[in-house]
């Protein structure tokens, strides 16, 4: 597998870099990685291990220029955001400027859960998206897109570390669209049923991160995965 990419986060920085990362993902929100945190990503993280993270809504083509200028990286994330103005770039127009502005490779990320996600994500690759981190798939059409998306971009895929059930509902809420309107699903009800049995509970996040992985492996499109 290509990519093995981790994100970065305080306990990570303090634990130490593992040997199986490939890359470390450091994101854009400023609550969470502080200015020495982000200082120390640049000390630890080798240049061609690391990928930054940039929300488009916070930017305008000129800002947006201005800070991929300053990169010290050559690979970029770039993520949409929750912060979205009137003057927000879109995540296709930012993608396009990164591809004609600079030689930085820029992945984006995909929800292959929600609806009408295959066309969101092809017209990123159309922008200039070279690679694609996707959200967990916890759905059939997660599933289902994952193996019919017509891409030719590096595809790694998201890993959820579920802890609980509790946890794993927090995962779900995340998602677009009613909570309740996934609980149905197959394949959403198979992986609950890991976290269900009182005997099972010690040894689920485990049984399932297995099961879950080796669904992954065995998908073509897949060519790495994301912590």
């Amino acid at each position: 597998m290509a990519y093995r990419t981790i994100e970065f986060s305080r306990k990570v920085a303090f634990n130490g870099m593992r040997k199986e990362a490939t890359h470390y993902i450091l994101p854009d929100l400023p609550s969470a990685i502080t200015p020495q945190l982000r200082e120390l990503f640049y000390k630890t993280v080798p240049t061609n291990q690391r990928i930054i993270t940039i929300a488009a809504c916070r930017h305008t083509p000129s800002t947006l220029k201005k800070e991929i200028d300053q990169l010290d990286t050559n690979r970029i994330l770039l993520v949409g955001g929750n912060e979205k103005q009137d003057a927000s770039l879109s995540s296709e127009h930012a993608l396009t400027i990164i591809r004609e502005h600079s030689n930085l490779i820029p992945w984006c990320v995909w929800d292959p859960n929600s609806v009408d996600s295959q066309n969101r994500l092809l017209d990123k690759q159309q922008a200039g998206a070279m690679g694609v981190v996707t959200q967990p798939l916890f759905t059939t059409r997660a599933w289902n897109n994952i193996q019919t998306v017509d891409i030719n971009i590096e595809c790694i895929a998201g890993i959820p570390l579920i802890s609980s059930r509790k946890n794993f509902m927090f995962w779900l809420d995340l998602l677009e669209g009613d909570t309740e309107s996934f609980i149905s699903d197959p394949v959403l009800c198979h992986s609950l049923d890991y976290f269900h049995e009182p005997m099972t509970q010690q040894n689920a996040p485990l049984l399932y991160a297995n099961s879950y992985l080796e669904q992954l492996l065995s998908l073509e499109v897949v060519q790495g995965v994301h912590f």
